[in-house]
């Protein structure tokens, strides 16, 4: 369960690849020539978990923005969650997603792959909020993955 907050963002923008997508060109980076850029709406329909006291699952629901860059050995995915709310199960607060999240994909020479992602929920009452920080780390050639994740609940 602690893998959905990382890779739940990384199956959707995965599975949008299909999705007819006009490219767009925000301004980040010093390499941006280098990298393709991809953006597209995406329905969201999650579930995900908050540790923080009381812990509960929250549901959330909406339509979430994507900009994808893509290079030879990187990915930068870009999540706006304007319109994404969600609702406690256990408490019925309602919640927010941070209004942007970066998630970053690396391939290393030496045949690893990193995915960094940074994902804030923000429980709209006086309980505490998740901010998470999440490293999946995976060797591609023995299949060997490390899941790091800090979770730090802050009022």
């Amino acid at each position: 369960m602690r893998h959905t907050v990382i890779l739940t963002a990384t199956v959707i923008w995965l599975a949008a690849c299909d999705t007819a997508a006009a490219p767009t060109s925000p301004g980040v980076g010093k390499d941006l020539a280098a990298l393709r850029a991809t953006s597209f709406w995406e329905p969201i329909v999650a579930i995900f978990p908050n540790e923080c006291p009381p812990v509960e699952l929250v549901k959330f629901s909406g339509k979430a923005h994507f900009v994808v860059r893509e290079s030879a050995d990187r990915t930068q995915i870009y999540i706006n969650w304007a319109d994404v709310k969600g609702l406690g199960l256990v408490t019925g607060e309602r919640y927010v997603i941070q209004d942007n999240t970066q998630i970053e994909v690396i391939q290393s020479g030496d045949g690893t792959l990193k995915v960094r992602e940074h994902f804030r929920m923000i429980r709209l009452g006086s309980l505490d909020n998740v901010n998470a920080f999440a490293t999946l780390t995976i060797n591609l050639t023995t299949g060997v993955e490390v899941f790091e994740l800090e979770i730090r609940c802050q009022g």
